[in-house]
């Protein structure tokens, strides 16, 4: 059972569409923020709390003494957005931690988005009060204080695979016409209930190009790689791997590319 750190979470986790967000700051104003996050969440991580309290807003620090806290494991900025004149901002992170039920433990990597705002002169966390509801990548969940229970029988140990298969590639392997000029596409799926961002990794070979339509989706939603390829004078290159990476569960998953003469 996860009770008090998931009302936490969820007070912070805010993942409401904002407009006017802009994705660039000045790099003295990006720096300092950048420098008051990583320096926020080493405290969590090393378990002192009450150090950092230092670094939440003055309006928010009676709902930071109240809640729960978590000694996170890891902690990755994924997206910085500002508001209008660079004095607020909302800051996406993967956090690494484990979720736990009565049956065991899952190391994952739990996706937040805290707003962060300019007081005295310097960054600080600013926590709202909790939303009615959000999304995660386990379902919509509700922001008022709840029991929350994965549905895994007694005494079996909860598997990664949970997390390690939720996003699904139509096929695992391409065949690429080394002779031909080509183009081909291949199906990537979120089957979780919450977002996911998709990163890929091409390999460096002459000839070959390889795009995303889509790197964030919600949930239940797909999006296309396309690849294509204009072979060259030389040889068929050998066969290779596309590493396709989705965050903040960690999963890591690979498409073979085969050159056929």
């Amino acid at each position: 059972m996860v009770r008090g750190f998931l009302t936490f979470l969820l007070a912070q986790t805010l993942l409401a569409q904002t407009s006017g967000l802009l994705s660039k700051a000045p790099p003295d104003v990006e720096d300092a923020l950048r420098a008051r996050l990583k320096d926020f969440y080493e405290l969590q991580m090393k378990g002192k709390f009450r150090d950092s309290e230092a670094y939440v807003c003055e309006d928010s620090r009676d709902r930071y003494y109240a809640a729960d806290k978590r000694q996170w494991t890891s902690m990755e900025i994924i997206r910085i957005e500002y508001g209008e004149g660079f004095s607020t901002a909302r800051v996406t992170t993967a956090l690494g931690g484990d979720f736990v039920n009565r049956a065991g433990r899952l190391p994952v990597k739990f996706p937040m988005t805290n707003s962060w705002k300019v007081e005295n002169n310097s960054w600080c966390y600013f926590l709202p009060p909790p939303e009615a509801s959000v999304s995660s990548p386990f379902g919509v969940l509700s922001g008022k204080p709840a029991t929350i229970e994965v549905a895994t029988p007694p005494g079996k140990p909860v598997d990664p695979a949970i997390l390690q298969h939720a996003v699904r590639l139509s096929r695992q392997d391409l065949a690429i016409s080394a002779k031909s000029e080509g183009v081909f596409q291949v199906g990537l799926e979120n089957t979780l209930q919450g977002p996911v961002r998709i990163e890929i990794f091409p390999p460096a070979i002459n000839g070959l190009t390889i795009t995303l339509a889509k790197a964030d989706l919600g949930p239940g939603e797909k999006t296309t790689i396309s690849i294509s390829y204009k072979p060259g004078p030389k040889s068929p290159p050998p066969a290779s791997a596309l590493p396709i990476h989705a965050e903040p569960v960690g999963q890591k998953l690979s498409l073979k590319l085969t050159f056929v003469p």
